[in-house]
């Protein structure tokens, strides 16, 4: 509940987006400021990192948007709920 700047640097690979999916989707809110991995190899890291912080510094403090952070409650009830209606009807066939 700081509102705080945040700097994430997010893990991706070709097969695995979720992260770097997800820090884009927070960036575009401007609720932080993503530094890719890239950035920080080397002898570039430094210099990296505090490009980052200073977009992060220099960005308008994040507002007081409330994100949601019940995902697993949230799908184990809808999971508990869809369980208890019984399986799906069966297609007709159109023989």
């Amino acid at each position: 509940q700081a509102k705080a700047r945040a700097v994430v640097a997010p893990f991706a690979s070709l097969n695995e987006t979720e992260q770097a999916d997800r820090a884009r989707a927070f960036a575009e809110r401007g609720l932080l400021t993503v530094v890719e991995l890239d950035a920080l190899a080397g002898d570039a890291a430094a210099d990296g990192l505090a490009a980052a912080l200073d977009r992060a510094v220099a960005a308008p403090h994040p507002g007081g948007e409330v994100v949601n952070l019940d995902g697993a409650e949230t799908t184990a009830a809808l999971l508990t709920k869809l369980s208890r209606r019984g399986p799906a009807p069966a297609a007709a066939s159109g023989g």
